[in-house]
């Protein structure tokens, strides 16, 4: 019974020690997502709007200028963080995605759902997009979901400039990267 039990240990100390010499290094996701995260590619900005026709959010521009991107990039990050927003003071509502390159491909994306409030005061949250945040028409009704699938709390308080009430939605949003191009 006491060589069984020997030869049971040694034959589990050996699956361990050779599992742990065996190991693949891990290090190619991990550099993807620092290489990637350095330098954002494009960025696609989805609008939320009441009685459209079409599936929401609504593609209404995107940019692959890679320095404008960048820079907005920068901005959407550099805000007062941990900040609690109200449900009835917001006025619009907007996904952006940022895509990261590499070798041609998307490496990866990441997603921000950004609000406007009532008192022009900016938004941003960093979201894990999943079906929640897809209608098939969007109205008023259908806010309270959205905002409570991304939660009140952890928000971003932006200062103002690039994406506001004056360049979305509808008018060339170039005007606003310009605009933080030129300040930036």
């Amino acid at each position: 019974m006491n060589k069984f039990i020997g030869v049971v240990v040694f034959s589990l100390l050996t699956v361990i020690i050779s599992g742990c010499n065996g190991t693949q290094s891990v290090n190619t996701p991990i550099e993807v997502t620092q290489e990637s995260q350095k330098a954002p590619s494009q960025i696609w900005i989805q609008a939320y709007l009441n009685g459209s026709n079409k599936p929401q959010p609504e593609l209404i521009e995107s940019s692959e200028d890679k320095r404008q991107v960048e820079q907005i990039y920068k901005w959407i990050n550099e805000g007062e963080k941990d900040q609690k927003i109200t449900v009835s003071n917001i006025d619009r509502v907007y996904l952006l995605r940022f895509e990261f390159m590499r070798d041609g491909k998307i490496a990866e994306s990441q997603n921000y759902l950004y609000v406007i409030t009532t008192d022009s005061k900016l938004y941003a949250k960093h979201v894990e997009v999943n079906e929640k945040y897809n209608f098939d028409k969007y109205d008023s009704s259908k806010l309270s979901n959205l905002i409570n699938e991304a939660g009140i709390e952890g928000w971003q308080e932006l200062k103002s400039g690039v994406i506001n009430n004056e360049v979305l939605p509808g008018s060339q949003i170039s005007r606003s990267f310009i605009s933080l191009a030129s300040s930036g």
